[in-house]
Formats: C-alpha cells, sequence, structure tokens
C-alpha cells in the first residue's frame, strides 16, 4: 500500500488592526496573496481569527501592527 501526502509551503501572514475590525492576509512563499479576510474585534471576532489559522498552512512568519485595548477612566 502506497501513502499518498500533500505538502502545503509555509506561508506569511499578517493582521492590520483597527478599532473595529481586524483585517488578516496571508502570502505564498513567492510574496503571491492566498487570501484575506476582516474580522469584526468582538470576542467572537478574536476566536473565528485564532480558528481561521487553525485550517490553513504552517505560517512561517507573521506581521501585526499590535494595538492594546486601552482603558478609559
Amino acid at each position: 500500500m502506497t501513502s499518498m501526502t500533500t505538502t502545503t509551503p509555509d506561508v506569511t501572514g499578517g493582521v492590520d488592526t483597527h478599532g473595529q475590525t481586524h483585517h488578516a492576509g496571508v502570502l505564498d512563499p513567492l510574496g503571491r496573496q492566498l487570501g484575506d479576510r476582516e474580522f469584526p474585534t468582538t470576542p467572537a471576532g478574536y476566536r473565528a481569527l485564532l480558528s481561521s489559522r487553525k485550517a490553513g498552512p504552517k505560517i512561517l512568519s507573521l506581521a501585526g501592527e499590535w494595538v492594546l485595548p486601552m482603558r478609559h477612566t
């Protein structure tokens, strides 16, 4: 019996953060866009963003514009 395996190249991902949404994108090793998606900045949106990463290929590097939540007093 022979075994067939599918190899998926590592990819580069990025997340652009905003107040109401986060926009995530993924590029292949040659810089071609594989996909992008926008997620709301809600608990459900964060879960969806993290879940979307579990289904895809291994991320070789990740770039982001990280914003820490601010507390208004």
